[in-house]
């Protein structure tokens, strides 16, 4: 080979350097989830689905033929962080964002990559205003604006319950606005709420609260509020001599069993998703959670809607041809009965899907049991 040879050979593959590295660029999609302080046990759920997710994205060749990869960011379990979080995706430049879980942190976070132009879809933020922020904001499951009036028909129709009473976390935007949406319509449709009781985060004794309710003896109490104070309230309401039923919404895992024991049995609640729900999408996600886990989700809801979060993101990275921007943006909100584990997607003009399926459960031995279903269409 002659040097002029040699030359030209070392200049063509010099260009095809840029190609091939462009080629494994990864495409970043950032999750805002607490990895410390008091939320980190239940995001994790949202981080799984997000990692098995990009697994089974990747395994197919990618997006673009480019590998997805996550941008972890700890909002450590605070509004603060999880605006601190976003503005460290930001720099970094990512694609699209997936978070945050509490409606209060994604009030907080959206407004930005609203500004930004960054595509953001929460996987279970549901209060209303959150995706009214701007036409970058998305979400995977249902608002509690349907939730809360699913769960006041469900409470008079089938639990045939016309007595309640409510108990409000005023420290949590999702425990006040499921509350009202919930109120407004069970006294609507002929439902009698006697007393609204209010506590607040860090709350351990609730023994004036019970104290109250024991004496107006309501046939209802309504939690709309997390696992680990909504246990604590029920374990300590029925040590004392309450008898009424419980109900809460989708802030109620089936970790309430470590801090309430068998008193939280027959609390019913909502949910987005179900471990029996016959599709061949669940089927395909229960199998590939186990093969990557070793185990089942136990904390699932989190777990279903992130991993549905990123593929909608992916698609919608796929079908618009582009990594970010408006056209992502456009093509998410044009998306059509995408067949996902939690449901089928197309979005309305606020980023809420059009459809979406709420499971009702009661928890019984350990476990979050099925008990009835309701269909939503905007």
């Amino acid at each position: 080979m002659t040097v002029r040879s040699l030359m030209s050979l070392l200049f063509f593959l010099s260009c095809l350097l840029p190609i091939q590295a462009l080629a494994e660029k990864p495409i970043l999609v950032a999750v805002n989830i607490a990895t410390s302080g008091i939320h980190y046990e239940s995001d994790q759920g949202i981080l799984h689905g997000a990692q098995l997710a990009v697994d089974v994205i990747n395994q197919s060749g990618g997006v673009l033929g480019q590998p997805l990869e996550l941008f972890v960011t700890d909002n450590q379990s605070s509004m603060i962080g999880a605006r601190e979080a976003a503005k460290q995706a930001i720099a970094k430049g990512v694609s699209a964002v997936i978070g945050a879980g509490r409606s209060s942190q994604s009030l907080i976070i959206a407004p930005l990559f609203q500004d930004a132009g960054i595509l953001m879809v929460t996987p279970y933020s549901t209060t209303p205003e959150i995706t009214r922020i701007g036409n970058y904001i998305f979400r995977a499951c249902f608002t509690d604006e349907f939730q809360g009036s699913m769960l006041a028909n469900f409470a008079l129709k089938v639990l045939k319950k016309k007595k309640a009473v409510v108990l409000v976390n005023i420290s949590e935007g999702y425990s006040q606005v499921l509350a009202k949406y919930f109120s407004d319509t069970y006294e609507e449709n002929g439902g009698g709420i006697t007393f609204q009781g209010n506590y607040k985060n860090y709350t351990m004794d609730f023994s004036a609260l019970i104290e109250k309710i024991k004496n107006l003896q309501p046939e209802l109490i309504f939690l709309p509020g997390y696992s680990k104070r909504s246990a604590w309230i029920i374990r300590q309401a029925k040590e004392n001599g309450v008898t009424g039923l419980f109900l809460g919404g989708d802030g109620m895992g089936e970790s309430m069993y470590r801090f309430g024991g068998s008193a939280v049995d027959n609390t019913y609640s909502a949910d987005h998703w179900h471990l029996s729900m016959l599709t061949k999408q669940n089927t395909d996600f229960l199998k590939q959670y186990e093969k990557k886990f070793n185990n089942i989700p136990v904390e699932s809801t989190g777990v279903a809607l992130a991993y549905d979060s990123i593929m909608l993101i992916a698609q919608a990275i796929e079908r618009s041809k582009n990594t970010g921007g408006e056209n992502v943006r456009n093509a998410l909100s044009n998306t059509q009965d995408f067949q996902g584990v939690t449901g089928k997607f197309s979005f309305n003009e606020y980023g809420d899907p059009n459809q979406k399926q709420l499971i009702m459960t009661i928890l019984k031995h350990g476990k979050k049991q099925y008990f009835q279903s309701y269909l939503h269409n905007n």
